[in-house]
């Protein structure tokens, strides 16, 4: 790969010597420490991944501010329910007191009951890279500044905007076995250099895919929607969000990250994660949701329900969103939704404040309703804290939230795994986590997608499907699928 040095960077191969020569150089010591070398920003972090092997990990956030991919595991955290999240918090802590520049990265499951988890997956894990690359991004070309959300504003379509270092996370206390470990890491840069050589260059065709199975298909869904529908209007709950798990049998190799760079073209205003495990199975997706934006005490989450097609023309799009901001089923879901939100921040905050307006979040074949919320922090609140009282929401749960989350257990017939929950990135000032939707799994030549409909009293089963069959349409059509 031709590489350049703007602003004096070295080449890779001088970077990694240079990387190379600090992990000689570290002195003992009692806690996790990490070694940062800018490199040439021309990388292309999802082909790096793809030449990858092992657990990697990626996450981007909505704001263009922040792309991250990681190779390799420091230190794991496995979490068995969404409660352990509370138990390695302490230990997060540590870390970032003696290691603040360090980043932990990973997903949690949708339910802590273990009969909904993904086998490999578990009730969630959190991960201290080895490896990682991360690409920061000036603040002012945040696309959402700019109304015509100009994609050169991405750092990965402009790299020279941004900054790209390689970061090793290490513990060396100086024994025997750690200083084995530091030799081994030491080893490991040799490959590392080979991938992010060739790291412009990887697959981008896609296999045909057939789909193969769903959950539910149509006759199963116009039962479990019309038991939803009876629940509902009896008013045992008053929002429940009911998914769906598509199937598909791929007739080649497909290159999850090949995959998820096209979906965040389609989709430019999501986030976009992605988490391959020790067996090879990767979750990834393109979110449009966030569960929360915490810098300190200050916290940023959203109401994101309420649901239309993208119109066939400029037309017909905007009297289909005029239509979405009047529509009263719409708009009381996403009511719904803001008010559980701002509840469960009240308890832990001095000051919440939602957004007077509603806007639309317009995505390639589908536009949301949008109302965003804002809190201040009290000062013992902690991202643990956050996690148990913002997840689920009602944009991917229901309300009330222990009955609606015992409706979706009887009506739905396979596991959600990590789908709709919660994924992202914490720091030592700070956290943000995506609501994991438009989202998907892939197992050797079997992929599963997914999507969801919130319903309230009012709801249509036949209007609620076509919703689940927009929502699809998008990562459908990077593949050819044959219905």
């Amino acid at each position: 790969m031709n590489t350049v040095k703007p602003l004096n960077l070295p080449t890779l191969s001088e970077a990694f010597s240079l990387l190379a020569e600090q992990l000689h150089c570290v002195t003992p010591a009692s806690h996790w420490q990490r070694v940062v070398q800018p490199v040439p920003t021309d990388i292309s972090l999802l082909a790096w991944l793809a030449g990858s092997s092992g657990i990697r990990l990626y996450w981007s956030n909505r704001d263009y501010t922040l792309e991250a991919a990681g190779v390799g595991v420091a230190l794991s955290f496995k979490l068995n329910t969404l409660q352990a999240f509370d138990e390695c918090h302490r230990q997060l802590d540590e870390i970032f007191q003696t290691s603040p520049n360090a980043r932990i990265y990973g997903g949690l499951a949708f339910s802590s009951e273990e009969s909904d988890f993904w086998p490999g997956f578990s009730g969630g894990e959190l991960i201290l890279p080895r490896f990682e690359l991360l690409r920061s991004n000036n603040p002012q070309n945040n696309p959402q500044n700019n109304p015509q959300n100009n994609p050169q504003n991405n750092p990965q379509n402009n790299p020279q905007n941004s900054a790209l270092i390689l970061a090793c996370n290490l513990f060396f206390d100086g024994s025997p076995a750690m200083e084995a470990e530091r030799r081994r890491v030491i080893d490991q840069l040799q490959e590392l250099k080979s991938t992010l050589e060739t790291a412009a260059f990887f697959p981008t065709a896609m296999p045909r895919a057939a789909i193969v199975m769903e959950h539910p298909d149509w006759d199963s869904w116009q039962r479990c929607a019309g038991e939803a529908l009876d629940e509902l209007n009896t008013g045992s709950v008053a929002k429940v969000v009911l998914s769906r798990e598509q199937t598909l049998s791929l007739d080649g190799d497909l290159c999850p990250w090949s995959m998820l760079r096209q979906w965040q073209q389609l989709t430019p205003d999501t986030y976009r994660f992605g988490f391959t495990n020790e067996h090879g199975e990767t979750f990834f997706g393109a979110s449009p949701e966030r569960l929360y934006q915490r810098q300190g005490k200050s916290l940023r989450s959203e109401a994101l329900a309420g649901t239309t097609p993208r119109g066939s023309d400029p037309v017909q799009d905007r009297r289909l969103a005029a239509a979405l901001l009047a529509d009263d089923k719409n708009r009381r879901e996403n009511a719904l939704v803001l008010h559980a939100i701002t509840e469960a921040l009240s308890q832990c905050s001095e000051y919440v404040e939602p957004a007077r307006d509603r806007e639309l979040v317009k995505l390639r074949n589908i536009q949301h309703l949008r109302q965003c919320v804002a809190a201040t922090l009290k000062d013992e609140t902690c991202d643990a804290t956050l996690i148990r009282l913002l997840h689920p929401t009602p944009a991917v749960g229901g309300l009330p939230k222990e009955k609606a989350m015992k409706l979706i257990s009887r009506l739905e017939a396979y596991p959600r795994g990590w789908y709709a929950g919660p994924f992202g990135m914490l720091e030592q000032n700070g956290a943000e986590f995506a609501v994991a939707i438009r989202s998907a799994r892939l197992s050797g030549h079997t992929l599963k997608l997914y999507s969801g409909v919130g319903m309230v009293p009012g709801s249509n089963i036949d209007d609620e499907w076509d919703e689940l069959n927009s929502k699809l349409r998008t990562v459908q059509s990077i593949l050819k699928v044959n219905e």
